[in-house]
Formats: structure tokens, sequence, C-alpha cells
């Protein structure tokens, strides 16, 4: 997994009414990111018409469409609690550290996210 100086920007900005992660932020320790345990992934999502960006004449315009192929979701205790780490399938840099969330997804689907081909042979 890679983290750039983008990914500790991201935590912040999307999570930083969250002192349990603000905390987190201050006292990094790559160490930390060893805890995390995959749960699943989830495909890159559209913007919601109460968005900014939204744009009513291209409703199914995704997010990150110009560099991540889908997320992938970690757990990880942090203060007694758990979180959600939220990684980028980035198109370049592989697996990005991209944001903590208190909730679950409400999308993820659990497993690892298979090929194309695999999924059609499954389909079978």
């Amino acid at each position: 997994m890679t983290v750039l100086r983008r990914s500790f920007y991201d935590i912040f900005k999307h999570a930083v009414e969250i002192a349990d992660i603000r905390d987190w932020l201050q006292h990094f320790d790559i160490q930390h990111l060893t805890k995390m345990r995959y749960k699943g992934w989830a495909p890159n999502r559209t913007y919601s018409e109460k968005h900014p960006k939204y744009d009513p004449t291209d409703p199914t315009k995704i997010k990150h469409e110009t560099d991540t192929e889908f997320f992938l979701y970690y757990t990880l205790n942090i203060n007694n609690r758990i979180y959600w780490v939220n990684v980028k399938m980035h198109k370049h840099y592989g697996e990005v550290l991209y944001t903590i969330e208190k909730e679950k997804p409400k999308d993820i689907i659990l497993g690892h996210k298979k090929s194309e081909i695999e999924n059609v042979y499954s389909f079978l």
C-alpha cells in the first residue's frame, strides 16, 4: 500500500470532525497500518444530486474516474472503535490510502474483487 502526502490531507479533510482520527494522524506510525484487516471492495461511485459537482446532464458521472478503478476497504481499531479505511485502487500507484470513515460503506461487497473474466466464469 502506498501512503502519499495527499493521503494525510484526504483523511483529515474527510474526517475533520472526528477527534480519534485527528489524534491518529498527529501520532501517525506506519506500523498502525499493519493492524488493518481486509473486508471488501466497492465500485467507483457517482455524484449524489446534492453534490456541487453533480451534472444533471450526466448523472452517471463517477467521482474519481480519472485516477481510481475501485475502492478497497479495511477495518482498523482506533481508540477501541472500529473505523473503515478506504483505499483507492489507483490507476498508476496501486493501493493508495484515501480516507478513514466511521460508518461501514453501504455498497461494500465483501470478499475480494474478481477480474472480469472470473466474474463471467463464476456467473456461468
